[in-house]
């Protein structure tokens, strides 16, 4: 007697075949992609500033900057 195949189950053809490396590929991206959920969710966004310059908390190495080779 022959066993009559289901024809909604997919064939043994190599398209259906998960390889040992494309595998341990898919575990360790969605392994990755778990972890990194905490960190990625820790970072602060910037707060916007209208006036970077008036906001700028202290501008005292500027003179430091321009000075640093006034002997030249």
């Amino acid at each position: 007697m022959v066993e009559q195949r289901d024809s909604t189950l997919p064939q043994d053809d190599a398209s259906y075949q998960l390889s040992r490396r494309r595998f341990l590929g898919i575990g360790l991206a969605g392994l990755v992609t778990a972890a990194s959920g905490p960190v990625l969710g820790s970072l602060k966004l910037v707060d916007e500033v209208d006036n970077p310059l008036a906001h700028y908390p202290a501008r005292d190495w500027e003179t430091l900057y321009r000075d640093q080779y006034r002997y030249d």
